[in-house]
């Protein structure tokens, strides 16, 4: 990982939460001016605490668009590279824009999706089923159901 530096004098990031349906961004802004060295580099940086930071809520620009645009290709692949058996329901991505303009995706805070018969899958059925297995997804399963892979790396069969 590397820091990227941000434009202007104070570190910040932008949340886009975003839905088919909407999508609304924040700007989280450390009040700290990056180059105040009386000031820990921790205090000048940070992003996600309320002690240092302001949440700004955007909306109506150039950059909202683009953003709103970037996330909907980000959902939009994710349906593709699924072979269009998951759709993204929600999500919160956190971006950066740095010194020359360029927009950075931080990374993804959450991500739900749904099958492509609309259901919302919990984080267990995302997390234990092969891509290739989805069509098996039981609307009736366990809460807590383990991956074929650990049963097999245990030796423990089906059979």
């Amino acid at each position: 990982q590397t820091f990227i530096h941000p434009k202007g004098t104070s570190n910040f990031i932008i949340r886009v939460t975003w839905t088919p349906e909407s999508c609304s961004m924040d700007s989280c802004i450390n009040i700290n001016n990056m180059v105040d060295e009386e000031m820990e580099a921790q205090d000048r940086s940070a992003t996600n605490d309320d002690k240092n930071c302001v949440l700004i809520p955007m909306s109506g620009s150039v950059l909202a668009t683009q953003l709103e645009r970037l996330c909907a290709c980000i959902a939009e692949h994710v349906h593709l590279a699924s072979q269009q058996m998951f759709k993204v329901a929600t999500m919160i991505v956190n971006f950066k824009i740095d010194t020359e303009d360029r927009v950075w995706l931080l990374w993804c805070e959450q991500l739900e999706v749904t099958d492509d018969q609309g259901r919302l899958l919990r984080s267990t059925q995302a997390e234990t089923k092969n891509i290739d297995d989805i069509d098996a997804l039981d609307d009736d399963a366990p809460e807590e159901q383990e991956a074929p892979k650990e049963r097999a790396r245990r030796g423990e069969g089906d059979g």
